[in-house]
């Protein structure tokens, strides 16, 4: 399931850690996930959604391939539970950012509302007749 290449550049960035052996293995990293997320059935992957998701996870592949030991699992586990906890992070955050857009512009629609309004009034209340203080 894994690519040999992408093996081969995470554990030659464990063996020697050097800053160009780490972006090659994040490279070979964001390419796997891009063309393969299918890999770890996570739900409501969409092409704009993966693409999205591939963005928003590209800055952390180099915390990842840090992390990774391979005494403690394999790669295709360990990267298999960091895509998944990672997937569902992302769609928490995506909710949070849906969630926070639709009170501000409920807020902003309701202030709208309140300025036509609050015009309205001052048009009803200057249409008046003035009080010249005769009795009816």
């Amino acid at each position: 399931m894994i690519d040999e290449k992408l093996l081969t550049a995470i554990n030659d960035y464990h063996r020697e850690p050097k800053s160009e052996r780490l972006e090659l293995a994040v490279r070979e990293l964001g390419a796997f996930l891009y063309l393969g997320l299918n890999r770890f059935r996570i739900d409501y992957l969409t092409e704009d959604s993966r693409s999205d998701f591939i963005a928003w996870l590209y800055p952390r592949l180099s915390g990842i391939v840090r992390n990774y030991n391979e005494n403690r699992s394999s790669f295709n586990t360990y990267i298999t539970w960091v895509i998944r906890l990672s997937w569902r992070t992302f769609w928490r955050n995506q909710y949070s950012k849906d969630a926070c857009q639709r009170v501000l512009e409920t807020e902003a629609f309701t202030s709208l509302l309140s300025v036509e309004a609050d015009q309205s009034n001052a048009q009803d209340w200057n249409s008046c007749p003035a009080d010249t203080g005769e009795d009816y």
